[in-house]
């Protein structure tokens, strides 16, 4: 009889831990957009490094920029490294504050060269970050999709 309970309750646990795992977490690959949410510019790959969260680009996609193009207003050690590949979010902790939300670190917007604190949220089915930069009381906010876990 106590084998039969755990063919029984096996599979609940494993859907349950399944619906609470998919999609909870911003590690995977991301389409990020521009502003207006009608142009996408790059994929960003974001991955838990030491229970720190890191994105870099991955790949380019914004027709007006080239697959060499380099950081040329980047500051300090990011100054005029190639884009692709460059570590955009850093600093950030891979454990939420709240659920399905995360904030501190940096995001690196490679067009300006500024660095600016970060906040992200992930959408119920983890389909949709919503990452914003803020310095002070001014903020700049985009949508990015889930392209991969």
């Amino acid at each position: 009889m106590k084998y039969g309970l755990i063919f029984i309750f096996a599979p609940l646990l494993v859907s349950i831990s399944t619906l609470t795992c998919a999609g909870s977490t911003p590690e995977g690959t991301w389409a990020s957009f521009n502003d207006d949410h009608t142009n996408v510019q790059a994929w960003v790959r974001i991955d838990n490094k030491d229970g720190f969260l890191e994105g870099h680009v991955v790949k380019i996609l914004d027709p007006n920029a080239s697959s060499d193009e380099i950081c040329k207003r980047c500051k300090g050690s990011k100054k005029n490294l190639p884009i692709l590949g460059l570590k955009i979010i850093e600093g950030i902790s891979s454990t939420p504050i709240k659920k399905n939300i995360w904030t501190g670190g940096l995001i690196l917007d490679p067009e300006s060269g500024d660095e600016y604190k970060l906040y992200i949220s992930i959408n119920e089915n983890g389909r949709e970050l919503f990452v914003r930069g803020y310095w002070g009381i001014f903020w700049r906010e985009q949508r990015w999709s889930r392209i991969s876990e």
